[in-house]
């Protein structure tokens, strides 16, 4: 399925990597008035995070969770159907047209700024949270888990996924001059991601970030597929990160409300 997204506040818009922009200026990407998602490209990008979620969702088996940044819910009708059928998923997005679909797929669904806005749940409302590409677009990242903290129970199970400030895979696209944001001076100096991105995390500042309220368990590294890679670029960044995990694409915390 294909979702037209009609919205000023391009930087919120998931999956950047399946945007079709390599040609574009930054200020004909950041005027587009309308973007197209593709959620085939989302399942083909996000393959192996998928199954890491879907795994560790099936091994705790929360009776109730939240998504934040729920998308369309592709994820859940590929990968664990079964909550939605039993009602257990509730998902806030900021995009309606996002949130449109997610509701026919089963999933209650409220439409969220968390920057400006509170979760409208109850304290202690849900036994699992999913926060997935949403940490470094948010400006109040301590506020946002603050208020995850607050609906999630005390034993609660958080999982943050967020690219990686590290990842050699970025940093070659960078230094190539791939951005399509800005310059190849910018890139080195991080700018041009951080654009798109309120915060760039690498894993200390991801645990710095959450330590007041939670307790990180374990941190996962894994890779992302784009469309334009080519096999030995992959090869070589996948051989690299084996020495060095944290030099891939993108990083999966499972954490612990305290």
């Amino acid at each position: 399925m294909i979702v037209k997204i009609e919205t000023e506040f391009v930087e919120f818009t998931h999956n950047y990597g399946m945007v079709p922009y390599n040609n574009m200026g930054k200020e004909e990407l950041f005027n587009m008035p309308e973007l197209a998602y593709d959620e085939r490209d989302c399942l083909a990008l996000n393959a192996e995070k998928s199954k890491i979620v879907s795994k560790l969702v099936r091994d705790i088996q929360p009776k109730k969770m939240l998504d934040i940044g729920v998308c369309t819910g592709i994820f859940y009708s590929k990968y664990i159907p079964e909550y939605l059928e039993n009602g257990a998923i509730y998902g806030v997005d900021i995009q309606q047209e996002f949130l449109d679909i997610a509701a026919q797929r089963g999933i209650h669904t409220t439409k969220v700024n968390l920057d400006k806005e509170i979760l409208p749940y109850d304290n202690k409302s849900f036994d699992m949270v999913i926060c997935d590409g949403i940490l470094e677009h948010t400006l109040r990242p301590r506020e946002m888990f603050q208020e995850i903290s607050r609906v999630l129970k005390s034993s609660g199970q958080l999982i943050v996924i967020v690219p990686s400030a590290v990842s050699s895979k970025r940093r070659w696209r960078m230094l190539r001059g791939d951005s399509p944001f800005f310059p190849l001076i910018d890139n080195l100096l991080n700018k041009g991601f951080m654009k798109r991105c309120a915060i760039f995390y690498d894993e200390r500042d991801l645990r710095r970030v959450m330590e007041k309220h939670f307790t990180i368990k374990r941190i996962v590294f894994f890779d992302q597929k784009y469309h334009d890679e080519k096999a030995f670029m992959v090869w070589l960044m996948r051989t690299w990160s084996k020495f060095y995990p944290s030099a891939r694409d993108a990083m999966l915390a499972v954490a612990t409300n305290k």
